[in-house]
């Protein structure tokens, strides 16, 4: 049977969020993937637009917060609710994709957690057998 891409597991009184892909782009998507799930149900989101999304970073760790905090600008910010997220091209020092969407509407979408960071406590990219493995924590 086949792991999950993601799960979330306790931590204090933050959000932790364990992510895995074969390929650093499948990590990259499924970690934004997982973080969307903690922050809103995306099956009450349409995808109705897209928006581009970019970082960049000196190192792989830097990069995964980079990327996850410009998933959670989109939210945050711009008021743009994600259902899904696609990473086009990534490198251990940049990341381009897209999320897929639509303007937040808080009578119809299922806002979960209101996730305020990704912190870099407890922050671990590994190489493993299968690819790649995350473990992050979100501020809450």
């Amino acid at each position: 049977m086949a792991r999950a891409p993601y799960e979330e597991f306790e931590h204090t009184a933050d959000l932790g969020l364990r992510a895995r892909g074969g390929t650093w782009e499948e990590l990259l998507a499924n970690a934004g993937s997982g973080m969307i799930d903690l922050m809103l149900d995306p099956h009450s989101v349409r995808a109705r637009d897209e928006r581009t999304v970019e970082a960049e970073a000196d190192d792989a760790e830097g990069l995964l917060v980079a990327w996850l905090g410009e998933i959670l600008f989109a939210l945050d910010a711009e008021r743009f609710a994600p259902a899904a997220v696609e990473v086009d091209a990534a490198d251990e020092g940049r990341v381009q994709g897209r999320l897929r969407g639509e303007a937040l509407d808080e009578s119809r979408h299922q806002v979960r957690n209101v996730i305020k960071a990704v912190t870099w406590h407890d922050l671990k990219v590994a190489k493993t057998d299968d690819g790649y493995e995350v473990t992050v924590i979100f501020d809450v």
